[in-house]
């Protein structure tokens, strides 16, 4: 593909989506059949960052794209002489290539699909902006997110143009313009916001648009049991500078016009969880950056952990992506400082990862070693007050976008409950996938039929199951809390289950688990 103008890149863009996209009809798998079952599934999935652009054999350090010229080396980004592969590159500045994704939905389709109940996806389809040569504007985005809509659509409908279940999407940071920036707008329309709702109209429950439009939130009744509600972490997130953190105390009684954003969205949460809590109904919220005090302005971070340790029984789940790997931590009202020795935990927008020699980016050394004290610190505070009771886990998926190894994740949960019960992480191996595959993979390639592949003739496989593969007694809170403790135990089995916890930190990638 050359690397003309960004409309010819995305026309060649919607062509290859339109003529590789051709599932089997089925029939349709109506919400209401799953409420009636004990338990049900659902999947998980982030990050995919489509690319136009991607040009398999190019190398890794022009982003995976046409080398005409050398571009403008941004920040993070290491000399890499590799070349870019059919379904990927792992450990590199590029995204995603077109038969990455339509081999991702038609997994999704074909073997997925007839189990699960609905869907969340938690933000950033739009590729990042790492090519000096082809900058990102406003309306490549917004033509990669409809591209998206179209391709989940597809893979989760029995043949039309209207899903089969629910699909409850999120605002990413890298799906607005420029990347992290969203304005909060109260009484005045806001452009980006005003651009999802019509993008996701069959999204969005009718009634929840008025919220939608004023701060970027809504919910969806995904059962007569459980809602999922969609939270605007553009808001919270300290990487927005065009919104400040939150007001100590709350924003009171003051007019919305008036209100910080992180304000505006966090009582909209507390007052939707208020009312689910008096219904007697159970809620998982989802989010593109994941809540903690490196990623939120710290009042506000205080606030939703607060929030949360508050409505402990009514939470059930919380589904993050945006980092990139995979992860779990307790949003509390007392947690880990990050240690002034530590680098800074911001994170590059894309970054190379030697995967050879194992040489991992200083933000995840940090990173790592601020879990490990945050699952040690909770483990000793439960041990230390008993009746305590953390809020529930926030689960980060780790994404589609081959920062490792591509991945999805479905979750299995109680229909009357909403209580988690555990979940299936699959991944795209793509070492192995990428020698196996043809060099000609522009149009819908063909995965060799191996017989001892999990899914013949598909790329997906079967990860980890974390109570199986962790040794874990069940799913639940208190489970995730101890998991934390044995892993910083200095005994052998302890030592082992942090090596295979590592290694699926970076999903499955070889080599990295002993080196953080």
């Amino acid at each position: 593909m050359m690397l003309g103008g960004t409309t010819t890149a995305l026309l060649a863009l919607l062509g290859a989506f339109s003529g590789t996209l051709s599932f089997p009809a089925r029939q349709a798998q109506t919400p209401l059949l799953w409420s009636h079952r004990e338990s049900a599934k659902f999947l998980h999935i982030t990050d995919m960052h489509l690319d136009p652009y991607y040009t398999t054999g190019a190398p890794v350090s022009n982003s995976c794209h046409e080398p005409k010229r050398q571009p403008t080396t941004r920040r993070g980004r290491t000399s890499d002489d590799r070349l870019a592969g059919p379904f990927g590159t792992p450990g590199s500045p590029c995204d995603s290539p077109l038969p990455l994704i339509n081999e991702t939905m038609r997994f999704i389709h074909d073997i997925l699909l007839p189990e699960l109940s609905f869907v969340v996806w938690t933000g950033d389809s739009a590729r990042h902006d790492s090519d000096s040569r082809i900058p990102r504007k406003e309306d490549e985005i917004r033509l990669l997110n409809s591209v998206a809509v179209r391709y989940i659509v597809s893979a989760v409908s029995s043949g039309g143009e209207v899903p089969d279940i629910p699909v409850v999407p999120n605002i990413g940071n890298n799906d607005i313009y420029p990347h992290n920036d969203l304005a909060f707008t109260p009484g005045i329309p806001n452009d980006t916001l005003d651009y999802y709702v019509g993008l996701w109209s069959q999204f969005i429950p009718p009634s929840q648009i008025p919220d939608f439009r004023t701060h970027g939130s809504f919910a969806v009744d995904v059962n007569e049991h459980l809602i999922v509600a969609s939270l605007n972490t553009m808001y919270l997130s300290n990487s927005n500078k065009m919104v400040g953190d939150c007001q100590e105390g709350g924003p009171g009684n003051l007019p919305d016009e008036k209100r910080i954003a992180g304000d505006t969205v966090l009582s909209w949460l507390e007052q939707l969880l208020h009312s689910s809590a008096v219904g007697n109904k159970a809620v998982y919220i989802i989010g593109h950056v994941p809540p903690n005090q490196v990623n939120l302005y710290p009042t506000c971070y205080k606030r939703f952990a607060s929030i949360m340790e508050k409505y402990v029984g009514t939470v059930k789940g919380q589904f993050y992506g945006h980092m990139n790997v995979d992860h779990h931590f307790f949003p509390i009202t007392n947690p880990v400082k990050p240690k002034e020795s530590e680098p800074p935990f911001e994170r590059p927008a894309s970054y190379t990862l030697d995967v050879a020699t194992a040489r991992i980016p200083s933000w995840l050394t940090a990173y790592y070693r601020y879990l490990m004290e945050h699952y040690t610190a909770l483990r000793g505070h439960q041990k230390a007050h008993p009746h305590y009771q953390p809020p529930a886990p926030v689960f980060v998926s780790p994404s589609v976008v081959p920062s490792f190894n591509p991945s999805l994740r479905v979750f299995t949960y109680s229909t009357d409950s909403g209580d988690l019960n555990g979940y299936n992480q699959y991944y795209v191996d793509l070492e192995r996938v990428n020698a196996l595959a043809s060099s000609d993979t522009t149009v819908n390639p063909l995965y060799p039929v191996l017989s001892e592949d999990e899914f013949p003739g598909y790329i997906y496989e079967t990860l980890y199951d974390p109570v199986r593969d962790y040794g874990m007694k069940g799913f639940r809170v208190e489970d995730w809390v101890k998991l934390g403790g044995r892993m910083n135990k200095d005994s052998h089995k302890g030592r082992e289950l942090k090596r295979a916890w590592t290694r699926n930190l970076v999903v499955g990638v070889e080599g990295l688990e002993d080196r953080l």
